[in-house]
């Protein structure tokens, strides 16, 4: 003990809670095109697929009790750089690793401005802790931007 490492392997951002959600917001915001879409699913099915088969850990499904492979971990680590599973999944869903870079970065972008725009609201809703707790939240938000600002 006595020493605080220069990096934390937790310290990371969430992009997206599932490939799905990340595949439906590429399809939506990214590439402008709507649900449904002639070969989009398809598609999507297939690179959540391809993912699955090199990043998917088992887990239970809630609504069925199952165990399922599934693709846990699309985040940017404390550096600013995308999981491997966040960077296959938009690669193949680009076709190409300079644009999922870009496409990275544009959810990276859209992360921070909503967490920017939410903190005043944050900071009403803290306003009833102590100085302590409010500082410890402003703190661990801003850690979070900081990680969004690297990202290129």
């Amino acid at each position: 003990h006595g020493f605080v490492p220069s990096t934390n392997p937790h310290n990371r951002v969430l992009l997206f809670p599932n490939a799905t959600e990340a595949l439906d917001w590429y399809q939506t915001v990214v590439a402008n095109v709507p649900f449904g879409a002639p070969g989009w699913d398809k598609e999507k099915e297939r690179v959540r697929e391809t993912t699955r088969k090199t990043f998917g850990t088992y887990a239970v499904d809630g609504r069925t009790g199952l165990r399922r492979r599934v693709i846990q971990d699309l985040y940017l680590r404390e550096d600013g750089v995308a999981s491997g599973s966040a960077r296959m999944l938009f690669e193949e869903m680009c076709g190409d690793e300079a644009y999922a870079s870009e496409v990275i970065a544009r959810r990276a972008k859209e992360l921070r401005r909503e967490m920017e725009e939410s903190t005043p609201a944050v900071d009403a809703a803290l306003a009833a802790l102590s100085q302590h707790s409010r500082e410890l939240v402003r703190r661990y938000r801003q850690r979070k931007m900081d990680i969004l600002s690297r990202v290129e």
